[in-house]
């Protein structure tokens, strides 16, 4: 889980996103289904979270990266 300072940063939905990756990788209809956030809503999310570089691309849908890894342990800047 993120602190309350870094769910701030990224957004309470964004987060909600990375921690349904975190635990299953997988596509927007899986990530919508795992947060109940709007199908619409984690399409543009995710693409922000690609572009940020906390994500990324790969043929099991979406993984978190290393950044995402760092950003949670506090070893980097987000």
């Amino acid at each position: 889980m993120l602190s309350p300072d870094e769910e701030a940063v990224l957004g309470l939905e964004e987060v909600a996103i990375l921690d349904a990756i975190r635990k299953f990788p997988g596509d927007v209809d899986a990530i919508h289904f795992m947060t109940g956030i709007p199908r619409s809503c984690v399409e543009v999310k995710v693409a922000a979270l690609v572009e940020l570089g906390y994500i990324a691309r790969s043929v099991n849908g979406f993984e978190a990266t290393k950044k995402d890894d760092q950003f949670r342990s506090g070893t980097g800047s987000p």
